[in-house]
């Protein structure tokens, strides 16, 4: 690959690796009483917390895949499961989460004291800083999940073409 995507991929992770940082700030201030009474429980930090954490609990799981990739190189008889599942599972876990991330942060941003509570533990910010990383969250995942999808047409466009 060209030096083109290595720069893509570094802008990509050190982008990652400063809205992380952004993340775990506001996972560190709206950890209190008053904002877990505003917005109705902890549900919107536990899920920030696990979109942070999750990527490295995957790629802990994943880097024995990789390290044994060349054992794990399919037939033809099982290529096509090689591929669609991977592309299955995580298109479902990432729709999961983009329901999940919808429906935790619209509820916390649909109560007023909730809002005015995560803009005071955001401090100086001036704005609710762990609701803004939930949305963050899922649009990302669901730029996850309609990559899984662009990945599953352009494969079934190539076993047909077969």
């Amino acid at each position: 690959m060209g030096y083109g995507f290595h720069l893509l991929f570094m802008l990509y992770q050190l982008g990652m690796g400063a809205f992380r940082i952004i993340c775990i700030y506001a996972l560190f201030t709206t950890r209190t009483e008053s904002v877990s009474a505003a917005c109705g429980g902890d549900s919107l930090w536990i899920f920030v917390l696990c979109r942070v954490v999750l990527p490295f609990v995957l790629a802990l799981l994943g880097a024995p895949f990789y390290l044994c990739r060349r054992r794990l190189i399919p037939t033809d008889k099982t290529l096509y499961l090689f591929y669609w599942i991977p592309l299955i599972l995580s298109s479902a876990f990432l729709t999961g989460f983009v329901v999940l991330g919808f429906v935790l942060t619209s509820d916390a941003m649909g109560r007023p004291a909730c809002q005015a509570e995560l803009v005071a533990a955001g401090r100086f910010l001036d704005s609710p800083l762990l609701a803004n990383a939930g949305w963050v969250y899922v649009a990302l995942d669901a730029l996850g999940v309609s990559f899984c999808l662009g990945c599953m047409v352009l494969l079934l466009y190539m076993q047909l073409l077969r």
